[in-house]
């Protein structure tokens, strides 16, 4: 199991994630932490999308988990379960998080178009990634979309080491999914400006 967590967006050209062994372990996120206490549990949970190709799968649902030890006592966030020929792996997207990687993948989507227009390298792959908080090396979670020599499509890359590819499938899938979790949630889906952001009642003093 591996989550994603709040860091600043990262706009890149991504190829094959590299090998595990050569990646240090990222420190646990406050999600992990939950997820991994006796205490917690799962109170609700709601399938709001699926994408299927003849390489892989990826159910995404919309899950509310609940700890009886913790301030507060309730998260949010979607669970993306992954699976493919050789491998599975489960990725946990905080809610904080997903109005900024719903942002990004409709931004990876309005970008295939110019992909497919660029000359040179036969595969071509752009991506954006989300590491866990504090960590600038480990990558635990990364969507791209590729265009190679016999297919197109988005692909998933998770910290293990794993490749999930969905050919002729596109970034927005995944992102029409999140926004349909974030409408489960309540969420408003605009990236939050300065004016929107709250801020403590010490720092406004």
């Amino acid at each position: 199991m591996r989550l994603a967590g709040t860091v600043s967006m990262l706009c890149c050209i991504l190829s094959n994630p590299a090998p595990a062994q050569l990646m240090a372990e990222p420190e646990p996120t406050q999600l992990e932490i939950w997820l991994g206490h006796p205490g917690s549990r799962i109170t609700r949970s709601k399938e709001v999308g699926r994408i299927e190709s003849t390489d892989a799968q990826a159910v995404i649902t919309a899950v509310e988990i609940e700890s009886l030890q913790h301030n507060p006592s309730r998260v949010r966030c979607i669970r993306i379960d992954l699976i493919n020929k050789t491998s599975t792996d489960q990725v946990y997207v905080e809610e904080s998080e997903l109005v900024y990687l719903k942002h990004d993948l409709d931004s990876m989507d309005c970008s295939v178009a110019e992909m497919r227009n660029e000359s040179g390298a036969a595969q071509r792959v752009r991506g954006i990634e989300r590491c866990r908080p504090s960590q600038s090396v480990p990558q635990a979670y990364c969507p791209s979309y590729y265009i190679g020599p016999e297919s197109e499509g988005l692909s998933l890359s998770t910290f293990g080491g794993h490749q999930f590819r969905f050919p002729s499938k596109r970034p927005s899938a995944l992102a029409d999914a999140i926004g349909r979790a974030m409408s489960e949630f309540g969420l408003d889906d605009r990236i939050p400006t300065p004016d929107l952001i709250k801020l403590p009642t010490e720092d406004l003093d």
